[in-house]
Protein backbone atom coordinates (compact mmCIF):
# COMPACT_ATOMS: atom_id res chain seq x y z
CA UNK A 1 0.00 0.00 0.00
CA UNK A 2 0.89 3.44 -0.72
CA UNK A 3 1.51 6.34 2.04
CA UNK A 4 0.33 9.24 0.89
CA UNK A 5 2.18 11.86 0.56
CA UNK A 6 1.68 15.23 -1.91
CA UNK A 7 3.13 14.78 -5.50
CA UNK A 8 6.48 16.17 -6.65
CA UNK A 9 6.34 19.65 -7.85
CA UNK A 10 6.50 20.04 -11.35
CA UNK A 11 10.13 21.14 -13.00
CA UNK A 12 7.81 24.42 -14.03
CA UNK A 13 6.73 24.94 -10.48
CA UNK A 14 7.35 28.25 -8.63
CA UNK A 15 10.42 27.90 -6.17
CA UNK A 16 8.55 29.89 -3.85
CA UNK A 17 5.11 27.95 -3.85
CA UNK A 18 4.28 25.95 -0.84
CA UNK A 19 1.22 24.44 -2.23
CA UNK A 20 1.73 21.48 -4.57
CA UNK A 21 1.65 22.28 -8.01
CA UNK A 22 -0.70 20.59 -9.68
CA UNK A 23 0.56 17.39 -11.72
CA UNK A 24 0.23 18.40 -14.93
CA UNK A 25 0.07 15.66 -18.04
CA UNK A 26 3.96 16.32 -19.50
CA UNK A 27 4.75 14.63 -22.80
CA UNK A 28 7.59 14.97 -25.17
CA UNK A 29 6.60 13.97 -28.93
CA UNK A 30 8.56 11.45 -30.61
CA UNK A 31 11.33 13.09 -32.91
CA UNK A 32 9.54 11.65 -36.54
CA UNK A 33 8.49 12.73 -39.70
CA UNK A 34 6.03 9.84 -39.29
CA UNK A 35 2.67 10.53 -38.42
CA UNK A 36 1.48 6.75 -37.42
CA UNK A 37 1.17 6.15 -33.45
CA UNK A 38 3.96 4.81 -31.80
CA UNK A 39 3.27 1.17 -30.63
CA UNK A 40 3.00 1.58 -27.24
CA UNK A 41 0.49 3.87 -27.29
CA UNK A 42 -1.44 1.36 -29.49
CA UNK A 43 -1.23 -1.07 -26.70
CA UNK A 44 -4.59 -2.22 -25.20
CA UNK A 45 -5.04 -0.27 -21.71
CA UNK A 46 -5.24 -3.19 -19.79
CA UNK A 47 -2.31 -4.85 -20.99
CA UNK A 48 -0.56 -1.42 -20.83
CA UNK A 49 -1.58 -1.07 -16.82
CA UNK A 50 -0.53 -4.96 -16.90
CA UNK A 51 3.29 -4.00 -17.92
CA UNK A 52 3.42 -0.56 -15.96
CA UNK A 53 2.05 -2.04 -12.47
CA UNK A 54 5.37 -3.33 -12.52
CA UNK A 55 7.35 -0.20 -11.82
CA UNK A 56 5.61 0.50 -8.55
CA UNK A 57 7.06 -1.59 -5.73
CA UNK A 58 4.82 -2.53 -2.66
CA UNK A 59 5.62 -0.24 -0.20
CA UNK A 60 6.71 2.67 -2.20
CA UNK A 61 5.24 5.98 -1.39
CA UNK A 62 2.57 8.03 -3.03
CA UNK A 63 5.66 10.64 -3.84
CA UNK A 64 7.82 8.12 -5.61
CA UNK A 65 4.75 6.63 -7.19
CA UNK A 66 3.73 10.36 -8.83
CA UNK A 67 7.77 11.04 -9.61
CA UNK A 68 7.24 7.40 -11.85
CA UNK A 69 4.36 8.43 -13.39
CA UNK A 70 5.87 11.79 -14.21
CA UNK A 71 8.86 10.18 -15.67
CA UNK A 72 6.81 7.55 -18.37
CA UNK A 73 4.51 10.50 -19.18
CA UNK A 74 7.69 12.43 -20.71
CA UNK A 75 7.43 8.65 -22.95
CA UNK A 76 3.93 8.47 -24.03
CA UNK A 77 0.81 10.30 -23.34
CA UNK A 78 -1.48 7.22 -23.10
CA UNK A 79 1.44 5.72 -20.72
CA UNK A 80 0.64 8.65 -18.01
CA UNK A 81 -3.33 8.73 -18.52
CA UNK A 82 -2.53 4.68 -17.62
CA UNK A 83 0.13 5.76 -15.07
CA UNK A 84 -1.70 7.91 -13.34
CA UNK A 85 -4.86 5.71 -12.58
CA UNK A 86 -1.93 3.38 -11.22
CA UNK A 87 -0.27 5.94 -8.66
CA UNK A 88 -3.22 6.70 -7.37
CA UNK A 89 -5.17 3.49 -6.60
CA UNK A 90 -4.29 2.81 -3.09
CA UNK A 91 -3.47 5.30 -0.95
CA UNK A 92 -2.63 6.26 2.88
CA UNK A 93 -3.42 9.57 4.33
CA UNK A 94 -1.70 9.92 7.72
CA UNK A 95 -3.57 12.84 9.57
CA UNK A 96 0.01 14.29 10.68
CA UNK A 97 0.96 14.95 7.30
CA UNK A 98 -0.63 18.45 7.17
CA UNK A 99 0.79 18.81 3.59
CA UNK A 100 -0.69 15.47 2.31
CA UNK A 101 -3.92 16.73 3.49
CA UNK A 102 -3.72 20.53 2.35
CA UNK A 103 -2.83 18.64 -1.39
CA UNK A 104 -5.93 16.20 -1.40
CA UNK A 105 -8.47 19.05 -0.35
CA UNK A 106 -6.98 21.63 -3.26
CA UNK A 107 -8.65 21.36 -6.53
CA UNK A 108 -5.77 19.72 -8.07
CA UNK A 109 -6.37 17.05 -5.26
CA UNK A 110 -9.70 16.72 -5.65
CA UNK A 111 -9.30 15.41 -9.37
CA UNK A 112 -7.32 13.13 -8.23
CA UNK A 113 -9.05 11.59 -5.46
CA UNK A 114 -11.67 10.71 -7.75
CA UNK A 115 -9.03 7.95 -8.99
CA UNK A 116 -8.97 6.56 -5.63
CA UNK A 117 -10.04 2.69 -5.17
CA UNK A 118 -8.56 2.30 -1.85
CA UNK A 119 -7.85 4.39 0.79
CA UNK A 120 -6.88 3.77 4.22
CA UNK A 121 -7.00 6.35 6.95
CA UNK A 122 -4.95 6.49 9.92
CA UNK A 123 -2.63 8.78 11.94
CA UNK A 124 1.31 8.45 12.80
CA UNK A 125 0.92 10.44 15.97
CA UNK A 126 3.01 8.51 19.31
CA UNK A 127 1.71 7.63 21.91
CA UNK A 128 1.46 9.87 25.23
CA UNK A 129 4.68 10.42 26.88
CA UNK A 130 5.92 7.95 29.64
CA UNK A 131 6.74 9.06 33.05
CA UNK A 132 9.43 6.67 33.07
CA UNK A 133 12.33 8.89 34.76
CA UNK A 134 13.64 8.18 38.31
CA UNK A 135 13.47 10.16 40.93
CA UNK A 136 16.50 12.50 41.73
CA UNK A 137 15.68 13.46 44.99
CA UNK A 138 13.87 12.87 48.63
CA UNK A 139 10.63 14.77 47.41
CA UNK A 140 10.54 12.63 44.17
CA UNK A 141 10.81 9.21 45.88
CA UNK A 142 8.13 10.40 48.07
CA UNK A 143 5.47 10.54 45.43
CA UNK A 144 7.31 7.65 43.54
CA UNK A 145 4.57 5.27 43.88
CA UNK A 146 2.18 7.73 42.80
CA UNK A 147 4.15 8.19 39.83
CA UNK A 148 4.51 4.95 38.76
CA UNK A 149 1.06 4.46 39.23
CA UNK A 150 0.16 7.60 36.72
CA UNK A 151 2.43 5.90 34.60
CA UNK A 152 0.66 2.48 34.00
CA UNK A 153 -1.87 4.43 33.56
CA UNK A 154 -0.25 6.27 30.11
CA UNK A 155 1.19 3.52 29.14
CA UNK A 156 -2.15 1.72 29.16
CA UNK A 157 -3.99 4.62 26.98
CA UNK A 158 -4.31 4.32 23.47
CA UNK A 159 -2.90 7.49 21.03
CA UNK A 160 -5.04 10.13 20.68
CA UNK A 161 -7.90 10.63 17.94
CA UNK A 162 -8.08 12.93 15.54
CA UNK A 163 -9.36 16.22 16.76
CA UNK A 164 -12.57 17.44 15.41
CA UNK A 165 -10.83 19.98 13.01
CA UNK A 166 -8.84 16.91 11.43
CA UNK A 167 -11.93 14.71 11.73
CA UNK A 168 -13.64 17.13 9.20
CA UNK A 169 -10.90 17.66 6.59
CA UNK A 170 -10.35 13.12 6.29
CA UNK A 171 -14.27 12.82 6.26
CA UNK A 172 -13.78 15.65 3.04
CA UNK A 173 -10.91 13.81 1.55
CA UNK A 174 -12.54 10.26 1.77
CA UNK A 175 -16.04 12.05 0.29
CA UNK A 176 -13.96 13.07 -3.06
CA UNK A 177 -12.79 9.73 -3.26
CA UNK A 178 -16.08 8.44 -5.38
CA UNK A 179 -14.96 5.29 -7.00
CA UNK A 180 -13.78 3.75 -3.92
CA UNK A 181 -13.79 0.20 -3.40
CA UNK A 182 -12.05 -0.67 0.19
CA UNK A 183 -12.18 1.73 3.10
CA UNK A 184 -9.65 1.00 6.18
CA UNK A 185 -9.73 3.14 9.40
CA UNK A 186 -7.64 2.96 12.62
CA UNK A 187 -9.16 3.55 15.85
CA UNK A 188 -7.24 6.78 16.40
CA UNK A 189 -9.41 7.94 13.16
CA UNK A 190 -12.73 6.13 14.47
CA UNK A 191 -13.92 10.54 14.81
CA UNK A 192 -14.16 10.17 11.17
CA UNK A 193 -15.81 7.23 10.68
CA UNK A 194 -18.20 8.44 12.38
CA UNK A 195 -18.88 11.33 10.37
CA UNK A 196 -18.92 9.65 7.28
CA UNK A 197 -21.88 7.13 8.75
CA UNK A 198 -23.32 10.06 10.02
CA UNK A 199 -23.87 11.73 6.55
CA UNK A 200 -27.69 12.37 5.23
CA UNK A 201 -26.70 10.07 1.79
CA UNK A 202 -24.55 8.00 3.40
CA UNK A 203 -26.10 4.84 1.92
CA UNK A 204 -26.04 5.91 -1.73
CA UNK A 205 -21.88 7.18 -1.26
CA UNK A 206 -19.16 5.25 -2.88
CA UNK A 207 -21.70 3.02 -5.32
CA UNK A 208 -18.67 0.93 -5.72
CA UNK A 209 -17.98 0.11 -2.20
CA UNK A 210 -17.35 -3.83 -1.27
CA UNK A 211 -14.29 -3.81 1.39
CA UNK A 212 -14.53 -2.72 4.69
CA UNK A 213 -11.54 -2.80 7.71
CA UNK A 214 -12.28 -1.05 10.41
CA UNK A 215 -10.74 -0.71 14.46
CA UNK A 216 -13.30 0.55 16.58
CA UNK A 217 -12.19 1.50 20.45
CA UNK A 218 -15.77 2.80 21.88
CA UNK A 219 -17.86 0.42 23.83
CA UNK A 220 -20.24 -1.70 22.07
CA UNK A 221 -23.33 1.16 22.24
CA UNK A 222 -20.88 3.60 20.93
CA UNK A 223 -19.56 1.10 18.06
CA UNK A 224 -23.11 -0.61 16.73
CA UNK A 225 -24.54 2.91 14.72
CA UNK A 226 -21.38 2.58 12.76
CA UNK A 227 -22.04 -1.22 11.80
CA UNK A 228 -25.36 -0.82 11.48
CA UNK A 229 -24.56 2.05 9.37
CA UNK A 230 -22.12 -0.33 6.95
CA UNK A 231 -24.52 -2.95 7.27
CA UNK A 232 -27.43 -1.09 5.16
CA UNK A 233 -25.78 -0.97 2.25
CA UNK A 234 -26.10 -4.13 -0.34
CA UNK A 235 -22.72 -4.71 -1.83
CA UNK A 236 -19.92 -5.70 0.80
CA UNK A 237 -18.20 -8.13 0.28
CA UNK A 238 -15.45 -8.38 2.67
CA UNK A 239 -16.27 -7.40 6.57
CA UNK A 240 -13.35 -7.01 8.89
CA UNK A 241 -13.85 -5.62 12.60
CA UNK A 242 -11.37 -5.10 15.42
CA UNK A 243 -13.22 -4.29 18.30
CA UNK A 244 -11.52 -3.33 21.12
CA UNK A 245 -14.32 -2.58 24.15
CA UNK A 246 -14.22 -3.16 27.38
CA UNK A 247 -16.15 -6.29 29.14
CA UNK A 248 -19.76 -5.78 28.92
CA UNK A 249 -19.94 -6.91 32.88
CA UNK A 250 -17.59 -4.04 33.63
CA UNK A 251 -18.92 -1.39 32.31
CA UNK A 252 -22.64 -1.98 31.08
CA UNK A 253 -23.28 -4.53 33.76
CA UNK A 254 -27.29 -4.61 33.16
CA UNK A 255 -26.92 -4.90 29.53
CA UNK A 256 -29.51 -1.73 29.31
CA UNK A 257 -27.58 0.44 27.32
CA UNK A 258 -26.11 -2.14 24.77
CA UNK A 259 -29.97 -3.65 24.42
CA UNK A 260 -30.98 -0.14 23.22
CA UNK A 261 -28.66 0.58 20.78
CA UNK A 262 -29.45 -2.98 19.10
CA UNK A 263 -32.86 -1.91 18.79
CA UNK A 264 -32.17 1.53 17.75
CA UNK A 265 -29.37 0.60 15.53
CA UNK A 266 -29.83 -2.94 13.97
CA UNK A 267 -27.41 -4.68 12.11
CA UNK A 268 -28.78 -5.95 8.66
CA UNK A 269 -27.95 -9.52 7.02
CA UNK A 270 -25.36 -8.70 4.41
CA UNK A 271 -26.15 -11.33 1.07
CA UNK A 272 -23.32 -10.40 -0.93
CA UNK A 273 -20.59 -10.96 2.01
CA UNK A 274 -17.76 -13.23 1.16
CA UNK A 275 -14.99 -12.59 4.14
CA UNK A 276 -15.45 -12.04 7.64
CA UNK A 277 -13.25 -11.51 10.50
CA UNK A 278 -14.07 -10.09 14.11
CA UNK A 279 -11.90 -9.79 16.55
CA UNK A 280 -12.60 -9.16 20.19
CA UNK A 281 -11.53 -9.35 23.74
CA UNK A 282 -13.99 -8.57 25.43
CA UNK A 283 -16.69 -10.23 26.95
CA UNK A 284 -19.65 -9.17 25.18
CA UNK A 285 -22.74 -11.62 25.27
CA UNK A 286 -25.26 -9.49 24.30
CA UNK A 287 -23.69 -7.33 21.67
CA UNK A 288 -21.45 -9.88 19.70
CA UNK A 289 -24.31 -11.93 18.76
CA UNK A 290 -26.11 -8.59 17.22
CA UNK A 291 -22.55 -8.43 15.50
CA UNK A 292 -23.16 -11.63 13.77
CA UNK A 293 -26.29 -11.30 12.00
CA UNK A 294 -24.49 -9.70 9.18
CA UNK A 295 -24.42 -13.71 8.46
CA UNK A 296 -26.90 -14.37 6.02
CA UNK A 297 -27.79 -17.91 4.41
CA UNK A 298 -27.61 -16.72 1.01
CA UNK A 299 -24.41 -14.72 1.29
CA UNK A 300 -21.82 -16.58 -0.67
CA UNK A 301 -19.65 -17.14 2.37
CA UNK A 302 -16.06 -18.09 1.58
CA UNK A 303 -13.92 -17.67 5.21
CA UNK A 304 -14.54 -16.92 8.75
CA UNK A 305 -12.34 -16.36 11.31
CA UNK A 306 -12.87 -15.20 15.00
CA UNK A 307 -10.42 -14.00 17.43
CA UNK A 308 -10.58 -13.29 21.23
CA UNK A 309 -13.77 -15.62 21.46
CA UNK A 310 -15.99 -17.86 19.83
CA UNK A 311 -19.79 -17.39 18.29
CA UNK A 312 -22.50 -18.68 20.10
CA UNK A 313 -25.33 -20.98 18.56
CA UNK A 314 -27.30 -18.55 16.55
CA UNK A 315 -23.95 -18.19 14.62
CA UNK A 316 -23.43 -21.10 14.17
CA UNK A 317 -27.29 -22.10 13.06
CA UNK A 318 -27.21 -18.77 10.23
CA UNK A 319 -23.64 -20.79 8.89
CA UNK A 320 -25.37 -24.00 9.29
CA UNK A 321 -28.40 -22.78 6.50
CA UNK A 322 -25.90 -21.10 4.01
CA UNK A 323 -25.35 -23.25 1.03
CA UNK A 324 -21.64 -22.05 -0.18
CA UNK A 325 -18.87 -24.10 0.39
CA UNK A 326 -16.63 -22.16 3.00
CA UNK A 327 -12.88 -22.23 2.38
CA UNK A 328 -11.69 -21.48 5.74
CA UNK A 329 -13.34 -21.19 9.89
CA UNK A 330 -11.46 -20.34 12.05
CA UNK A 331 -11.79 -19.43 15.76
CA UNK A 332 -8.25 -18.38 17.51
CA UNK A 333 -7.39 -17.97 19.90
CA UNK A 334 -10.13 -19.24 22.50
CA UNK A 335 -10.47 -20.22 25.99
CA UNK A 336 -11.28 -23.89 26.30
CA UNK A 337 -13.77 -23.58 29.08
CA UNK A 338 -16.02 -20.44 28.36
CA UNK A 339 -15.85 -20.84 24.23
CA UNK A 340 -14.35 -24.42 23.54
CA UNK A 341 -16.84 -26.21 25.75
CA UNK A 342 -19.90 -23.91 26.16
CA UNK A 343 -19.97 -22.70 22.05
CA UNK A 344 -18.12 -24.63 19.90
CA UNK A 345 -18.48 -28.13 20.97
CA UNK A 346 -22.15 -28.13 21.78
CA UNK A 347 -23.19 -26.25 18.29
CA UNK A 348 -21.13 -27.68 15.54
CA UNK A 349 -23.57 -30.03 14.79
CA UNK A 350 -25.90 -26.62 13.57
CA UNK A 351 -23.25 -26.17 10.68
CA UNK A 352 -25.33 -29.45 9.53
CA UNK A 353 -23.89 -30.97 6.00
CA UNK A 354 -22.90 -27.15 4.70
CA UNK A 355 -19.19 -28.29 3.08
CA UNK A 356 -16.00 -26.68 5.03
CA UNK A 357 -12.98 -27.30 3.75
CA UNK A 358 -10.68 -26.17 6.94
CA UNK A 359 -11.85 -25.96 10.18
CA UNK A 360 -9.15 -24.91 12.80
CA UNK A 361 -8.62 -23.36 16.04
CA UNK A 362 -5.94 -22.66 18.80
CA UNK A 363 -6.24 -21.97 22.28
CA UNK A 364 -5.46 -18.92 24.69
CA UNK A 365 -4.67 -18.42 28.31
CA UNK A 366 -7.84 -18.90 30.43
CA UNK A 367 -10.00 -15.73 31.46
CA UNK A 368 -10.28 -17.10 35.09
CA UNK A 369 -6.40 -17.63 35.51
CA UNK A 370 -3.80 -15.14 35.85
CA UNK A 371 -1.25 -17.00 34.75
CA UNK A 372 -0.41 -18.49 30.98
CA UNK A 373 1.08 -21.66 31.97
CA UNK A 374 -2.22 -22.18 34.31
CA UNK A 375 -4.16 -22.86 31.01
CA UNK A 376 -1.18 -24.42 28.76
CA UNK A 377 -0.34 -26.67 30.94
CA UNK A 378 -3.50 -28.50 31.53
CA UNK A 379 -4.68 -31.11 29.36
CA UNK A 380 -7.38 -32.17 31.72
CA UNK A 381 -9.21 -29.34 31.24
CA UNK A 382 -9.69 -30.28 27.84
CA UNK A 383 -12.68 -33.03 26.66
CA UNK A 384 -12.12 -36.40 25.51
CA UNK A 385 -10.84 -37.09 21.55
CA UNK A 386 -13.93 -39.18 21.38
CA UNK A 387 -16.16 -36.52 22.61
CA UNK A 388 -14.57 -34.37 19.50
CA UNK A 389 -14.87 -36.92 16.94
CA UNK A 390 -18.59 -37.42 17.62
CA UNK A 391 -18.99 -33.70 18.09
CA UNK A 392 -17.61 -33.37 14.22
CA UNK A 393 -20.64 -32.55 11.52
CA UNK A 394 -20.28 -34.10 8.12
CA UNK A 395 -19.46 -31.56 6.20
CA UNK A 396 -16.60 -30.43 7.50
CA UNK A 397 -13.96 -31.74 5.17
CA UNK A 398 -10.28 -31.48 7.43
CA UNK A 399 -10.09 -30.18 10.76
CA UNK A 400 -6.69 -28.86 12.41
CA UNK A 401 -7.26 -29.83 15.67
CA UNK A 402 -3.74 -29.79 17.38
CA UNK A 403 -4.62 -26.59 19.37
CA UNK A 404 -2.23 -24.91 18.70
CA UNK A 405 -1.55 -22.47 21.42
CA UNK A 406 -1.16 -19.05 19.95
CA UNK A 407 0.99 -20.05 17.24
CA UNK A 408 3.97 -21.11 19.49
CA UNK A 409 4.76 -24.52 18.70
CA UNK A 410 3.13 -26.21 21.51
CA UNK A 411 -0.32 -27.96 22.01
CA UNK A 412 -2.91 -28.45 24.92
CA UNK A 413 -3.69 -32.22 24.12
CA UNK A 414 -6.85 -33.71 24.24
CA UNK A 415 -7.50 -35.76 26.88
CA UNK A 416 -7.67 -39.65 26.14
CA UNK A 417 -10.77 -41.59 26.57
CA UNK A 418 -12.23 -45.09 25.40
CA UNK A 419 -13.14 -43.76 22.12
CA UNK A 420 -10.00 -42.83 21.61
CA UNK A 421 -8.64 -46.09 22.92
CA UNK A 422 -10.78 -48.22 20.78
CA UNK A 423 -9.89 -46.70 17.28
CA UNK A 424 -5.93 -46.92 18.31
CA UNK A 425 -6.27 -50.28 19.09
CA UNK A 426 -7.41 -51.14 15.63
CA UNK A 427 -4.79 -51.52 12.79
CA UNK A 428 -3.79 -48.39 11.70
CA UNK A 429 -5.00 -47.54 7.79
CA UNK A 430 -2.39 -47.20 5.04
CA UNK A 431 -2.89 -43.92 2.80
CA UNK A 432 -3.95 -45.45 -0.56
CA UNK A 433 -3.71 -43.08 -3.06
CA UNK A 434 -4.60 -42.48 -6.51
CA UNK A 435 -1.94 -39.97 -8.45
CA UNK A 436 -2.69 -37.64 -10.82
CA UNK A 437 0.38 -35.60 -11.34
CA UNK A 438 0.21 -34.09 -8.18
CA UNK A 439 -2.86 -34.94 -6.90
CA UNK A 440 -3.36 -37.41 -4.00
CA UNK A 441 -6.54 -38.73 -3.29
CA UNK A 442 -6.59 -40.91 -0.19
CA UNK A 443 -8.98 -44.50 -0.15
CA UNK A 444 -9.29 -46.78 2.37
CA UNK A 445 -10.99 -50.45 1.86
CA UNK A 446 -12.01 -48.78 -1.48
CA UNK A 447 -14.51 -46.46 0.10
CA UNK A 448 -13.26 -42.19 -0.58
CA UNK A 449 -11.90 -40.02 1.95
CA UNK A 450 -15.42 -38.41 4.01
CA UNK A 451 -13.36 -36.51 6.62
CA UNK A 452 -9.79 -36.29 7.93
CA UNK A 453 -8.49 -34.56 11.34
CA UNK A 454 -5.08 -33.30 12.20
CA UNK A 455 -4.95 -34.65 16.44
CA UNK A 456 -3.10 -34.55 19.28
CA UNK A 457 -4.05 -36.51 22.50
CA UNK A 458 -1.94 -37.12 25.86
CA UNK A 459 -2.12 -40.83 24.86
CA UNK A 460 -0.11 -39.97 21.57
CA UNK A 461 3.40 -40.03 20.78
CA UNK A 462 4.73 -36.74 19.24
CA UNK A 463 2.22 -34.08 18.32
CA UNK A 464 0.42 -35.15 15.27
CA UNK A 465 -1.55 -37.88 14.24
CA UNK A 466 -3.85 -38.03 11.77
CA UNK A 467 -7.27 -39.90 11.79
CA UNK A 468 -9.75 -40.31 9.09
CA UNK A 469 -13.35 -41.75 8.36
CA UNK A 470 -14.34 -42.94 5.12
CA UNK A 471 -17.38 -43.39 2.85
CA UNK A 472 -20.38 -41.75 2.09
CA UNK A 473 -23.35 -42.25 4.46
CA UNK A 474 -21.93 -42.14 8.42
CA UNK A 475 -23.16 -42.25 11.63
CA UNK A 476 -21.37 -38.90 13.47
CA UNK A 477 -21.60 -40.83 16.82
CA UNK A 478 -20.20 -44.16 15.76
CA UNK A 479 -16.31 -43.42 15.95
CA UNK A 480 -15.71 -46.94 15.05
CA UNK A 481 -15.76 -45.96 11.55
CA UNK A 482 -12.48 -43.37 12.14
CA UNK A 483 -9.11 -45.16 11.59
CA UNK A 484 -5.98 -44.03 12.45
CA UNK A 485 -3.61 -43.30 9.02
CA UNK A 486 -0.22 -45.12 8.80
CA UNK A 487 1.61 -41.98 7.65
CA UNK A 488 4.45 -43.88 6.49
CA UNK A 489 2.89 -45.95 3.89
CA UNK A 490 1.63 -44.93 0.84
CA UNK A 491 1.06 -47.38 -2.04
CA UNK A 492 -0.92 -46.93 -4.50
CA UNK A 493 -4.50 -48.53 -5.99
CA UNK A 494 -2.72 -52.23 -6.12
CA UNK A 495 -1.58 -51.94 -2.81
CA UNK A 496 2.25 -51.75 -3.33
CA UNK A 497 4.67 -49.27 -1.90
CA UNK A 498 4.26 -46.12 -4.26
CA UNK A 499 8.09 -45.23 -5.13
CA UNK A 500 7.32 -41.70 -6.35
CA UNK A 501 7.81 -38.26 -4.33
CA UNK A 502 6.05 -38.15 -0.97
CA UNK A 503 6.30 -41.66 0.43
CA UNK A 504 8.72 -40.77 3.43
CA UNK A 505 9.41 -44.31 4.38
CA UNK A 506 9.86 -45.49 1.06
CA UNK A 507 11.95 -42.79 -0.03
CA UNK A 508 14.32 -42.87 3.13
CA UNK A 509 14.60 -46.78 2.26
CA UNK A 510 15.80 -46.31 -1.15
CA UNK A 511 17.86 -43.44 -0.36
CA UNK A 512 19.93 -46.16 2.81
CA UNK A 513 19.78 -48.80 -0.39
CA UNK A 514 22.14 -46.18 -2.56
CA UNK A 515 24.08 -44.77 0.57
CA UNK A 516 25.10 -48.42 0.93
CA UNK A 517 25.65 -49.18 -2.43
CA UNK A 518 27.44 -46.41 -2.84
CA UNK A 519 30.22 -47.56 0.19
CA UNK A 520 30.09 -51.33 -1.33
CA UNK A 521 31.68 -49.47 -4.94
CA UNK A 522 34.07 -47.65 -2.78
CA UNK A 523 35.48 -50.47 -0.76
CA UNK A 524 35.84 -52.68 -3.99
Amino acid sequence: MSEATAPAASPAAPASSSVPVPMMMTSKAPSTASTAPAAASRLPNELLKSILSEAWPTESTLRQDVQTQLALGLVCKTWYAVAESLAWESIEVDAEDARVVDFLLSPAGQRVSALVTELELRTSKPNPPRADSEPDDEEEMAHAGDDDKESERKKEEPPPKVDEAMADKLATIALQCQALQTLKATYDTEPVVRKLTAHASFETLWPDLRNIFLHLIGEFWETLPILSAFTQRDNIKQFVLRLAASDETDVDPDGLKTKRAIEQYPLRPLEKLEYLMVECWAIATIALPAVFRVVSPRAPLVSVQTSGFAPTADFFRALGQGMSELTTLRFSPIDVDDDFKLNVLPNLHLLGLRRIKSFSFTFGPSRHSTSVLLTFGAPEAMPGAGEFFKSLPLGIEATNALSDTMGLGFATPFRADDALNEIMARPPAPVLTIFDKEHCEMIYDNKPLLQKVFLHATSLPGQRTIFARFGELVDPDNVSEWVRVDQTLIVDGAGRPYKGKGNAAKEEEEEEEKTAGEAAAEAE
